[in-house]
């Protein structure tokens, strides 16, 4: 049989209420593991000196806070929005790395150009692996955690494919 417990409850006079803080400790934990998502080669060096500095003070203090969490406490709380926003803005305030940007929009205009290339003359399996090259450099201009060499490589051989295919035989060449 289920027991049944009963709690005194006393209402308080003056209708007063406790007031729990909002920023606990897992608010602090989100906006570290978000950080470290970034990638550095994306980010020009201030910037990213900047998200580091904040990033490591606000890992500091939540190993600081061990076990405890902000619970009711107003001065923990306070502490860990602060870390918290400086994270935040911090992420706000990278800026992307020039270099990046320049590579990652010279890999888009050979892709561009290379798409323009057309079969005309030229033998299917040709075609075929200048299709397989655009399709690849396309996959690495798309990911996010790409580096600039990884881009100027793809360029390189994206304008190899296109060259190779220019200068392959017409298939009438091949079958008389």
């Amino acid at each position: 049989s289920a027991e049944f417990v009963f709690y005194s409850v006393e209402k308080i006079e003056d209708e007063s209420s406790v007031q729990i803080p909002t920023y606990q400790k897992s608010v602090l934990r989100r906006s570290i593991d978000k950080a470290e998502r970034y990638n550095e080669e994306a980010y020009g060096e201030d910037s990213w000196k900047n998200l580091q500095t904040a990033l490591g003070d606000g890992k500091e203090y939540y190993k600081s806070l061990d076990g405890t969490d902000a619970g009711t406490n107003k001065d923990i709380s306070e502490k860990i929005y602060e870390k918290t926003e400086a994270i935040e803005n911090a992420i706000k305030g990278l800026e992307e790395n020039t270099e990046l940007v320049e590579a990652r929009e010279n890999l888009k205009a050979a892709i561009d150009s290379a798409k323009e290339v057309e079969l005309g003359e030229k033998t299917v399996s040709a075609f075929n692996e200048l299709t397989s090259a655009i399709n690849s450099a396309q996959a690495v201009y798309e990911r996010s955690n790409v580096t600039v060499e990884e881009l100027n490589e793809q360029i390189n051989i994206l304008n190899a494919a296109v060259e190779t295919f220019n200068n392959s035989p017409d298939a009438s060449e091949l079958n008389p």
